[in-house]
């Protein structure tokens, strides 16, 4: 087999050095570099502050949940309850609190020792009427 190696070589040089090629100088260069830097930085600073403030309502919510168990109320409240700082939510929660505590108040009369026989309550005298007492 014969192989013309000077045809070869002839097309190497004429594709590697095109008439038409842009250059840039080192000025240039770096300034599309620094551009393109520039906006990738951007984007990811973007995505830091949105990643952090996610974990910051995470964060929120989990405080929240501890905070509602505190006051023995179920972490379902949460979704009802107001407040994005903790502040706002202890006002709603202590609220809730006033709210809950004079709807079901529980009111004890106490006659003579401390048995427990000669308490009454609102929820134990419908008890009582209801069983014949």
């Amino acid at each position: 087999m014969n192989i013309q190696l000077q045809y070869f070589a002839e097309c190497a040089e004429e594709t590697t050095q095109p008439e038409d090629e842009k250059t840039f100088t080192q000025e240039e260069l770096n300034h599309i570099v620094s551009k393109r830097l520039a906006k990738e930085k951007q984007k990811n600073e973007a995505d830091i502050a949105k990643r952090e403030a996610e974990l910051n309502k995470r964060e929120f919510q989990l405080q929240a949940k501890e905070l509602l168990k505190k006051n023995d109320l179920p972490d379902t409240l949460l979704d009802v309850l107001k407040g994005n700082d903790k502040e706002t939510l202890n006002k709603s929660i202590n609220l809730l609190n006033v709210y809950i505590n004079k709807k079901f108040k529980i009111t004890t009369h106490i006659e003579g020792a401390d048995s427990g026989a000669g308490r009454t309550t609102i929820f134990g005298d419908k008890i009582r009427s209801a069983m014949g007492l």
